[in-house]
């Protein structure tokens, strides 16, 4: 799975329960971190993505730029930010997203258990 979020604490606390849930996770906290992420690792199975990165590029720029290639469409992406705007999520919803988690009212656990549902 690939884990972007800028915040690094949240981050760590991602990685940390996905591992002990047996999930390899690499790590962004950019737009450009992140696809040269996918880009070195071809087997990323799931996509957990922020709104606010590092940088001027958001989440939204990121979505955009991946679903644009052939090879990355087909992976399934979760949002989990505090970016609540109605315009947003629907604009994430367009882009193909399976799951928005509003990060002031998900718990890890509910997260990770759909994030271990989609990986099933």
């Amino acid at each position: 799975m690939l884990v972007i979020e800028d915040y690094q604490p949240l981050l760590q606390a991602i990685v940390a329960k996905a591992t002990s849930e047996g999930i390899l996770c690499l790590e962004a906290r950019s737009v450009d971190e992140a696809i040269q992420m996918l880009s070195l690792h071809k087997n990323v199975s799931l996509i957990w993505l922020d709104h606010h990165l590092l940088g001027e590029s958001s989440g939204i720029d990121f979505l955009t730029t991946v679903r644009k290639e052939e090879s990355y469409k087909k992976i399934p992406v979760i949002v989990v930010s505090n970016e609540t705007n109605l315009s947003k999520t629907a604009e994430y919803e367009s882009l193909g997203v399976v799951a928005y988690f509003s990060k002031a009212e998900s718990k890890l656990s509910d997260i990770m258990e759909k994030v271990l549902l989609l990986l099933s």
